[in-house]
């Protein structure tokens, strides 16, 4: 950074310290089992939690990331507008510019900083292993048997029936997929308190992120890491936002941000040898206005590789 951003230094340190400081809190707050909701939206529970010794001395420092957008957040401790680039890029997880994303993000920055972690495998790894870890204590799996309904007695969730109308009763049912399919379509709406169903039906979906994955015929010398991020100019990052996700527009390949994973950097095993697996993340609008993306997906997707191949990986297209 005294290369890049000498004027940035100081503010790079005081940023360190700050959101090093409150992920030490998140932590801390995160090492004791989470409160039932019915009971953290009451006032004592309120209190207790907002009390806690870890919390008390971070309590300005949150209220003023709570209160700022992330564009202040970050400005304020950096000049350079590639340092501002890099520390606030997150605001598109979140699908929003970074004047309408709460300055709490600002904490994405720092928590990439240090680090993150990659099963060896790939994600599959991560399942398998459960698997092995819940039959040695003797949990039954159960595969390819569609869930139809959610049983419900007394408010109570109690079991699940099957597409093959078997039923299976339970002291708990975990659900993994979205809150409108989980409460709309398996619980069901005539289960639900009336301020619950319409919570639920005005709930936004969440941002698109359309991924493809690639296997290249050789490796890439260029692509020297894990993760990589292409970025454009701050500015006309921040008017995709506006001027065209918000609208349904679709804009060109070179004016959008990427996420690249190469796999095989960490864990060659995952491509034959001499090759490499990379995927793709992007950012843009799930329905388009003008644009069906069954139609346009495969001439988007050689675009993309072709603005890649001439900003940053020759040899890409090829």
């Amino acid at each position: 950074m005294t290369k890049v951003a000498p004027r940035d230094v100081e503010g790079y340190r005081c940023y360190s310290r700050h959101m090093g400081t409150i992920f030490d809190v998140y932590l801390a707050i995160l090492s004791h089992p989470m409160q039932e909701l019915r009971k953290v939206s009451k006032k004592y529970t309120l209190v207790k939690i907002t009390a806690k010794k870890e919390l008390i001395p971070t309590m300005p420092l949150n209220f003023k990331l709570g209160l700022r957008n992330l564009d202040k957040c970050v400005r304020s401790n950096f000049q350079d507008c590639y340092m501002q680039l890099m520390f606030r890029w997150e605001n598109m997880y979140v699908g929003l510019f970074a004047y309408r994303c709460m300055g709490l993000f600002t904490m994405m920055a720092c928590m990439g900083c240090m680090g993150y972690c990659y099963s060896m495998g790939g994600m599959i790894s991560i399942p398998r292993s459960s698997k092995e870890i819940a039959e040695a204590f003797g949990v039954e799996i159960r595969l390819n048997s569609p869930v139809k309904r959610v049983t419900v007695q007394y408010s109570e969730a109690k079991g699940v029936r099957l597409r093959d109308y078997e039923t299976l009763s339970v002291r708990a049912v975990i659900s993994n997929t979205n809150s409108r399919c989980t409460y709309r379509k398996l619980v069901g709406e005539e289960n639900l308190p009336g301020w619950v169903s319409r919570t639920i039906r005005r709930h936004p979906s969440y941002i698109p992120a359309p991924i493809f994955h690639m296997e290249l015929s050789e490796r890439l010398e260029s692509m020297k890491g894990h993760m990589s991020l292409v970025e454009t100019p701050r500015r006309q990052f921040d008017g995709i936002w506006n001027e065209f996700y918000d609208q349904g527009l679709l804009y060109r390949p070179d004016d959008d941000v990427y996420i690249i994973i190469d796999m095989t950097f960490d864990d060659p095993s995952m491509a034959p040898s001499g090759k490499q697996v990379i995927s793709l993340i992007y950012i843009v609008p799930y329905r388009l206005k003008h644009h069906d993306w069954d139609d346009i997906a495969e001439e988007w997707a050689w675009e993309v590789i072709c603005f890649l191949d001439r900003r940053i990986y020759p040899g890409l297209r090829e």
